[in-house]
């Protein structure tokens, strides 16, 4: 239940406060995973599902997106924020390593940050920063 946190109707925003899309994350299979169904505004929508892995004692995300792209990340709650990192290949015939936070603010709402690294994690670009706020319901 650690990821509860994020179960919600949200609306999320950049960093400079621009909406970017809805998410919709809900429990399934009796409150042992969680489903994410993303609507971006910039049409391309896409679903994960979450869930703990008992034996392994980390979470893991299967994501997929209208256009073909795919993480699967894996992680735990590190001090309050839920820290998911995964490796894919890049454009470059190498390996780009993404990690992405979701960290509830004092506030209600929920910051997301997305890193990654083309150097093993020695260095992070980053590739989103936004803030989930409930839709009033």
């Amino acid at each position: 239940r650690q990821f509860d946190f994020w179960i919600g109707n949200w609306q999320v925003s950049d960093a400079q406060g621009k909406v970017v899309g809805t998410n919709n994350v809900f429990p399934i299979m009796n409150g042992c995973a969680l489903s994410e169904n993303w609507n971006s505004t910039s049409n391309n929508p896409g679903v994960s599902y979450n869930f703990y892995d008992q034996a392994n004692k980390h979470w893991h995300q299967t994501w997929v997106d209208a256009h073909g792209g795919v993480l699967y990340l894996d992680g735990k709650l590190i001090n309050g924020a839920m820290v998911l990192k995964g490796e894919r290949p890049n454009k470059d015939n190498g390996i780009s390593l993404h990690k992405i936070s979701w960290s509830p603010q004092d506030d209600g709402r929920i910051k997301q940050h997305w890193e990654v690294s083309t150097d093993k994690g020695k260095s992070w670009k980053d590739i989103f920063v936004g803030f989930y706020e409930k839709i009033k319901e």
